[in-house]
């Protein structure tokens, strides 16, 4: 049986997110000096990657999970919201899963090289 890797405990939530803000800041002030740099490529796509997993987590600027998003606040929920919840939860699981496979399988030897 495969680990599973999600959801995320609230302290690698909040250290994803630092990581995502932190590799945004180099970006942002380096690019125009680095971005014809071997190493840049590498590095720019580790960042895009990285955006994408938070996004995908649905992580919010406070390290958890963004639950507002996918409800509304004291509304009563049918149960097929419920269920479309759940689904788009699990898809969503996956879909981090899948990524975080991508990275291991064939990303991480391209960044660090």
């Amino acid at each position: 049986m495969a680990q599973t890797l999600f959801p995320l405990p609230e302290d690698s939530q909040t250290e994803l997110l630092s990581l995502r803000n932190l590799f945004q800041l180099l970006s942002h002030r380096n690019k125009n000096q680095h971005r014809h740099s071997i190493w840049w490529r590498s590095f720019d796509s580790l960042r895009r990657e990285l955006r994408k997993l938070v996004l995908e987590l649905q992580i919010d600027d406070g390290g958890k999970l963004d639950e507002k998003a996918a409800t509304k606040p004291n509304t009563k929920q049918t149960f097929e919201e419920k269920t479309r919840e759940r689904h788009h939860k699990e898809a969503m699981i996956q879909r981090a899963e899948d990524r975080v496979s991508f990275w291991r399988d064939e990303m991480v030897e391209s960044w660090f090289r």
